[in-house]
């Protein structure tokens, strides 16, 4: 851990958290004070035993000494760099990485630098990308690919990336290789077979592949092209280590895609939360709109800013429709985060004798299909969509059905543009019709906010099994006077961010950290450079949170290790 100041306890704050109902919300506090390790019981009462023995003010701390908070042990270890571990849950790195770490020598604190970087991707394709880019610093190699292996031994490509100014290559992998290094685990094929006009010679070029695995019997392969060194020998050592921290992440973000998948197909339960909830002019003539559709089945557009929450209306929408009933499915189609590679299968499905197999509409049979940011789907893929909708069929029951489902698009463009231009292909747009609603802004909509606030609130004590919060009448003063550039998607960071810093029941202002607008006062404003601005965010963030590090880091999406170092950078 980083800084000179921990808390530890059972709230989700704690910068060590322990998931035990004796230990308090904020149980202990383990500093640094003139290089010794001390640690303070801050919770007014309870047992904190070290080595065994009580301790009811604070105590210093020495080497192996054991620390018993509730039912949970966590023992000093090289008190130099204050290290402290839960003994009980303590996970090490898998023994194949710890190996080939151990194998890449100096290049250790590269492979760290690869695990950091990959701690705040949120998709398979940007965490694919991103170690590719790291390789070809790490290992000089001036052609990458990243893909997953199907069962017939084709790529599906996350990523591909050609470091030679001015060329475009073309890879061809024999399958040969492909079966061999499905039975080695990495190979290093020496010579070209990535055809590149301007490639090196194949004397000079070696392939170095290294193999992935997802789970589940799901590969995927990594593999970069290198002149040839001789004088090195573990690079083959790196890019397995390289691969199986790639795995790790991949298979995470893919069993959260899948998680987000089954909560957003599943029907919404009815309640106080699956409403569309405003009392605003613009909301209820809105809701009124939404119901009068809700009895169609035609396709709807709905159209606003990011983050005002398209989508939600349109889950609204499918909900209202099923009330007699079922609403059946509600699938999302993320049109603007589809791989640049992805197979028209996991879209459309797979047509074998003139029905539809597999892929999304087959899973929105029945129910809705929500395809968000319309505008950025490919022009095959709206042309194949349109037709896919009106006439294709599947098996339901052993017999030949046509599809029935509703489709529901979504974009930031306005109307005229959307429908004017080339956004759409002529097949769609015809499709869509004229059925159109368009969500109201946050700031058009600001006596909505106490309700707003109140559900975010509400939904988070959910999630986390804690008591609901408030806002004191200063911090919702302050949350009306926000211009909210990215609406209702950043009401709810912000809050949640709040929920997070706020030690107690009552959120203050100093735990609403907003998104700043530059002062635009003449013209422009001044123009600062992007150190400057990322500068001036962190330094806010820390006064937001009482100078706590851990939480500013955690605010920040960064591990603390990289704010330390932006910190040592600005002094």
């Amino acid at each position: 851990m980083c800084g000179d100041r921990w808390v530890v306890g059972r709230d989700r704050s704690s910068d060590v958290q322990l998931c035990d109902q004796e230990v308090g919300r904020r149980h202990a506090l383990l500093y640094v004070d003139r290089g010794a390790l001390w640690i303070e019981n801050i919770s007014g009462g309870s047992k904190i035993l070290v080595n065994d023995h009580a301790i009811l003010d604070r105590s210093r701390l020495e080497p192996t000494d054991r620390i018993r908070i509730g039912d949970s042990l966590l023992e000093v270890d090289r008190p130099s760099a204050v290290h402290v571990r839960v003994v009980a849950d303590w996970r090490g790195s898998p023994p194949e990485v710890e190996s080939a770490l151990a194998r890449a020598h100096g290049d250790a604190e590269l492979l760290d630098r690869v695990s950091e970087a990959l701690t705040p991707t949120r998709r398979p394709e940007d965490a694919a990308s991103l170690v590719l880019d790291l390789l070809s610093e790490l290992l000089e190699t001036d052609l990458g690919l990243v893909a997953r292996i199907t069962p017939r031994d084709s790529l599906r490509v996350l990523a591909a990336e050609c470091y030679v100014e001015g060329s475009a290559a073309t890879c061809e992998i024999p399958r040969p290789v492909i079966a061999q290094l499905r039975d080695q685990g990495a190979l290093r094929v020496r010579g070209q077979f990535c055809f590149d006009p301007r490639a090196p010679d194949d004397a000079e070029v070696e392939n170095l592949l290294a193999l992935m695995s997802f789970g589940a019997g799901h590969v995927g392969m990594i593999h970069v092209r290198r002149k040839s060194s001789p004088g090195r020998s573990d690079e083959l050592a790196i890019l397995r280590a390289v691969a199986r921290l790639l795995s790790y992440r991949i298979q995470l973000l893919d069993e959260i895609q899948h998680l987000r998948e089954e909560h957003r197909s599943s029907p919404e339960q009815p309640g106080p939360l699956s409403r569309y909830i405003g009392v605003s002019d613009t909301v209820v003539r809105l809701r009124e709109q939404a119901e009068e559709l809700a009895n169609s089945t035609a396709p709807l557009t709905i159209l606003g800013e990011r983050g005002t929450g398209k989508e939600a209306l349109a889950r609204f929408i499918h909900t209202l429709a099923g009330a007699s009933g079922e609403p059946g499915p509600f699938v999302v189609l993320e049109a603007a985060s589809l791989p640049r590679f992805s197979e028209v299968n996991d879209v459309l499905g797979i047509a074998e004798g003139g029905l539809l197999q597999q892929g999304r509409l087959v899973r929105a049979h029945g129910g809705s299909l929500c395809v968000r940011m319309v505008d950025a789907l490919p022009f095959d893929l709206q042309d194949q969509l349109a037709f896919a909708l009106e006439n294709s069929k599947l098996t339901v029951g052993g017999r030949p059905e046509r599809l029935n489902v509703r489709l529901f698009v979504t974009s930031t463009l306005p109307a005229e543009k959307l429908f004017t231009t080339r956004a759409l292909t002529p097949p769609l747009r015809r499709l869509l019709g004229r059925d159109l609603l368009v969500v109201p802004p946050l700031r058009e909509r600001i006596g909505d906010l106490p309700l707003l606030v109140a559900n975010i609130l509400e939904r988070y004590a959910r999630e986390t099994s804690s008591r609901t919060k408030r806002l004191s009448p200063r911090a919702m003063d302050r949350l009306r006077l926000h211009d909210w550039p990215s609406n209702l998607s950043e009401l709810h960071h912000v809050l949640v961010t709040a929920a997070v810093l706020a030690p107690g029941n009552t959120i203050y202002p100093k735990h609403i950290v907003l998104q700043v607008e530059p002062d635009t006062d003449d013209g422009i404003g001044e123009l600062k450079s992007l150190a400057s601005v990322e500068k001036d965010h962190i330094q806010r963030v820390l006064q937001a949170v009482g100078g706590n590090k851990v939480l500013a880091a955690r605010t920040l999406g960064i591990a603390s290790s990289t704010l330390y170092e932006k910190l040592k950078r600005y002094r």
